[in-house]
């Protein structure tokens, strides 16, 4: 019987995902992966979570490479929005391609890369099923059984649970609950391209006029509800509906019938060019209120979780990779450090209360944000307000190994969690009847087409990566970023309209011009200069 450092139960992304970055990290580990099913799976496999934003897309790139991730998948336009309850559509967006690489793809083709890299590194066993763990000692025994009803015995010093919604472990110990969102999702794959601009046509007075918008991950948004078009390659694209239950009923969208029903009263223009081209339907899915959570991340009693056995709470900025990415990165290093004879207890108790933390963020970013996807102030403000919120706080903080070295971690996260709570009072309030109400009159003065290529949101994402590794320019740049926060909480609280801080209209927005950079406008004399 050989004994394993780990063994990962389940080989979906996030059980491979792991999985190399364990091996990158602690090169002579030894890795045991338990996966239920049989590799190679079909490309466009029956599962959900195909884009990735900023941190997910540097978290693959870390693991894959860019020139792979560029070659065999799309390359994402960041995130388009589509509001149709006008007469006209209106639209909000980017002009180009971000900076930095977020993707576009299909699951079971990019999870069939993974296991080609790792199947000569570490033992996979396939068609296996977990069954149980108990201790033994030093030692995890734990119990699996095969395809053939043949069942095995494997030791190992580390247990991870990355087996999904089975939640292998959470549900042994009883660590899983249900968030309080009422979100649940329907979700369909389509032979062929979805082209936004055979929906939607550009014309000449739309600043996205002449370009493919179809690189975009496409949200359709609606009272109680947003639609995602994801395009995963040339010839297949993904259709999911997202919508609270608070507000549409389940039973009027539990089959691909009552779906393009529900489409047709809903978003009659999307449902007549779906009708229209009459593309082959791959497949279809739904999941029920499918916000739930486990925690502690890791035990010290030699267990883990990871992906969506830990933390599930809404598709709608494709947040799940990101957490994903940075459930494995506390594991790999409490591994690491426990590997090299060092005391893990402080570094688990930090890093669970940190997952603690985001989870609370995160469920607030989401909570009661469909009820007003009907205006498009609201859209506008939500959007551009979170991700300040994203780019400002935990990406960067990764993106630049900012939780890397532990010492340094608990100053870092001191930074973001003061942006957490500014954000928390500009969210607080964008929830509020007041709020409601006085958006209706910034709506009026909002254009029809916003083009976030020209903004604060797009300089804050610029500099995603300044700070190049370095912890002094980190810092620096949360502060900066917390200061941006607090002026949009100056605005929102003041009912001011949040359009005049972001956007260049004839004018000089108050923080905002072409040669915009921190310390500007927020003056921070450790800031370093930029040309």
């Amino acid at each position: 019987m050989k004994n394993y450092d780990v063994v990962i139960i389940g080989g979906g992304l996030a059980g491979l995902t792991l999985a190399s970055q364990l091996l990158r990290d602690i090169p002579d580990i030894s890795i045991c992966l338990i996966h239920d099913a049989k590799f190679p799976n079909e490309e466009t496999a029956f599962k959900v979570g195909e884009a990735t934003i900023d941190l997910g897309g540097y978290y693959l790139r870390e693991l894959l490479g860019d020139e792979y991730l560029g070659r065999e998948h799309f390359i994402k336009m960041g995130m388009r929005f589509i509001y149709t309850n006008d007469k006209l559509y209106k639209e909000m967006g980017i002009r180009n391609f971000p900076q930095k690489n977020s993707y576009q793809f299909e699951r079971g083709k990019l999870e069939n890369h993974f296991f080609s890299l790792l199947q000569d590194k570490i033992d996979i066993l396939q068609n296996t099923r977990f069954l149980d763990v108990e201790d033994e000692g030093h030692f995890k025994r734990i119990h699996v059984v095969e395809l053939s009803k043949v069942q095995k015995i494997i030791n190992s010093r580390w247990i991870v649970d990355a087996s999904g919604r089975k939640k292998v472990i959470s549900r042994k110990y009883n660590l899983s609950s249900k968030g309080n969102l009422p979100n649940s999702s329907v979700w369909f794959r389509v032979k062929g391209a979805v082209l936004v601009d055979e929906i939607y046509p550009a014309e000449e007075d739309n600043p996205f006029y002449g370009m493919d918008r179809s690189y975009s991950s496409l949200h359709i948004d609606g009272k109680g509800y947003w639609i995602w078009v994801l395009r995963l390659s040339d010839h297949t694209t993904s259709v999911g509906i997202c919508f609270s239950e608070n507000i549409h009923q389940f039973d009027s969208l539990s089959d691909l019938e009552k779906t393009f029903e529900w489409l047709k009263t809903h978003e009659r223009v999307f449902y007549d060019y779906l009708l229209k081209k009459q593309f082959s339907i791959l497949d279809f899915k739904y999941l029920r209120k499918y916000a739930s959570i486990a925690q502690p991340c890791i035990s010290e009693n030699h267990w883990a979780l990871t992906g969506d056995a830990c933390i599930f709470l809404d598709p709608v900025y494709s947040s799940g990779i990101d957490l994903m990415c940075i459930e494995n990165t506390f594991i790999v290093d409490v591994l690491a450090q426990e590997k090299n004879g060092q005391d893990i207890k402080e570094r688990m108790a930090f890093y669970n209360s940190v997952i603690s933390d985001l989870v609370i963020a995160y469920s607030n970013v989401f909570d009661k944000m469909y009820e007003q996807k009907d205006n498009w102030y609201y859209i506008f403000v939500k959007y551009v307000v979170d991700s300040v919120f994203y780019f400002g706080s935990i990406c960067p903080c990764f993106m630049n190994k900012g939780m890397r070295d532990f010492k340094n971690a608990k100053i870092i996260w001191d930074k973001i969690h003061k942006i957490y709570m500014e954000y928390d009072k500009v969210n607080s309030i964008l929830k509020t009847k007041k709020f409601s109400e006085n958006n209706r009159q910034n709506n009026l003065d909002l254009p029809r087409f916003i083009n976030l290529s020209e903004s604060l949101f797009a300089k804050i994402n610029s500099y995603l990566t300044e700070p190049d590794n370095d912890l002094e320019k980190l810092i620096n740049l949360l502060q900066d970023n917390y200061q941006v926060m607090c002026k949009i909480c100056e605005y929102i609280s003041s009912d001011r309209n949040l359009y005049d801080l972001y956007i260049r209209r004839d004018g000089q927005p108050e923080i905002f011009h072409t040669s915009w950079r921190y310390g500007e406008f927020f003056p921070n004399p450790e800031m370093v200069n930029r040309n």
